[in-house]
């Protein structure tokens, strides 16, 4: 497992190099990722309760947000023609979705 990801990882308290292995090779290999997780999953991955796994995914969005981690995407992220269409971007940010003329 990469050194970043652990130390990342290993800023969450009850997360440390073994917890952060197995969250990294699940696939929560980010303050993101692991921000976005459902707690059951953690839970189960973790082997702690739910409420456990819903501080984790708590204090690791307070993390984000804290760090240098942007939850917005990159401007090269958006369609083709959402850089000449003002309603496009704005219902691809609130749907995920872009709607073709």
């Amino acid at each position: 497992m990469d050194d970043i990801i652990a130390s990342e990882l290993q800023q969450i308290t009850g997360i440390g190099p073994t917890r952060a292995a197995v969250l990294a090779a699940a696939g929560y290999d980010s303050l993101s990722a692991l921000a976005a997780a459902v707690p059951e999953d953690i839970a189960d991955l973790l082997r702690v309760g739910r409420a456990a796994a819903g501080e984790i995914i708590l204090e690791a969005e307070q993390l984000r947000e804290d760090g240098d981690e942007s939850p917005f995407f990159p401007v090269d992220h958006l369609p083709q023609e959402a850089s000449s269409h003002g309603t496009v971007v704005y219902e691809h940010f609130l749907t995920g979705k872009s709607r073709r003329n």
